[in-house]
């Protein structure tokens, strides 16, 4: 499936969901988030406790795996794997904040708690791709759009530059590619 593909079938979901009235009341202030409110949610969503825990837990479960195989299976390969996580989760956090200030989106998630789970999982799939404005109305989450896949091909690039390079370099760490070879332009 092609990413235009899949990025018309998710606006496309947003947008029926945004069509659809909940009958659930889930309270949602209506005050505008400030430059500092934003700058506190990315801190707060990057090195929260929650997130913390839950990178240690991924680092592990992907060096168990042995993905990807070029970090290894021991602790320094979980701890670049949670680096590259922690990376990937707080450039997303920051893009998302940042572009949201320029449609007034409101990054943070609200819980529907006290209601039926039915009612809490449409919620969950509904933010997925929705976001409420200032006025506390339901929109779009357009700046998550940019922000998700922008974070993630961001580190992906990265480590996927460090992987070229120990590809290309020999193992007196000089690069194999800098140098053209002199015998092709004299004899």
């Amino acid at each position: 499936m092609s990413l235009w593909r899949i990025a018309a079938v998710v606006l496309s979901i947003g947008a029926s969901i945004q069509a659809q009235s909940s009958a659930a009341s889930i309270h949602i202030p209506g005050a505008a988030l400030t430059a500092q409110d934003r700058f506190e949610w990315v801190v707060l969503k990057t090195l929260g406790s929650k997130n913390l825990v839950a990178g240690v837990a991924v680092a592990g479960f992907q060096t168990w795996r042995d993905e990807p195989e070029t970090y290894g299976t021991h602790w320094d390969g979980v701890a670049k794997r949670y680096g590259i996580r922690l990376g990937v989760g707080g450039t997303s956090n920051a893009l998302e904040a940042g572009f949201g200030g320029f449609w007034d989106e409101d990054p943070r998630d609200y819980r529907a708690a006290g209601q039926p789970v039915k009612v809490r999982l449409g919620h969950v799939f509904k933010l997925a791709f929705m976001t409420y404005n200032k006025t506390g109305d339901p929109q779009l989450a357009y700046a998550r759009y940019i922000a998700v896949p922008g974070g993630h091909s961001d580190f992906e690039h990265l480590a996927a530059g460090r992987a070229f390079h120990r590809r290309t370099c020999d193992t007196s760490g000089r690069n194999r590619f800098s140098q053209p070879n002199r015998r092709q332009f004299f004899p």
